[in-house]
């Protein structure tokens, strides 16, 4: 064999290897870059298990807050509820303090011998002597028949 001969295999034998050395550093890209789109998806499945996971807190919190609202929104209208009644008890009961012609059932103004006879029959109804064979409490007659007495003792006083 020449020496050119000899050169030329040289020659081959080397860019043979040369291609086997291209061929393994091709699979060799191959396999990292499968490997880098592996974590990518995987990378990509945790974000969207994630983002589903801050989807379903966001909305597990928007209905606590809802609920929150809600109850808040009850206890205020029991609270305006309550107050109202309040109200109603305080206004029309409570604090009413009757008038003297009030307590004795008359008119404001009316003559002197209708105040006197309203006197006699309450005192007579009331009176705690007679209270029992008139169906009233005793306690209950003693405190009506001193309103009484009171808003007489009043109503008198004004015609002077």
């Amino acid at each position: 064999m020449t020496g050119e001969a000899m050169i030329a295999i040289l020659c081959l034998v080397i860019i043979v290897k040369f291609a086997f050395v291209l061929i393994r550093l091709s699979k060799e890209l191959n396999a990292m870059n499968q490997k880098k789109e592996e974590e990518r998806r995987k990378q990509a499945y945790i974000y969207a298990q994630e983002r589903e996971q801050r989807e379903k807190q966001r909305k597990q919190k928007a209905k606590q807050e809802e609920a929150k609202r809600k109850k808040a929104q009850r206890e205020r209208a029991r609270y305006q509820k309550s107050q109202e009644q309040k109200r109603e008890r305080t206004t029309t009961h409570d604090f009413h303090i009757p008038t003297p012609w009030e307590v004795l059932g008359i008119l404001y103004g009316c003559e002197r011998s209708l105040v006197k006879s309203r006197y006699r029959t309450l005192a007579r109804q009331y009176h705690p002597d007679y209270a029992k064979s008139n169906g009233v409490n005793e306690d209950e007659a003693i405190q009506k028949m001193q309103k009484i007495n009171a808003a007489y003792e009043e109503i008198m006083r004004s015609f002077r």
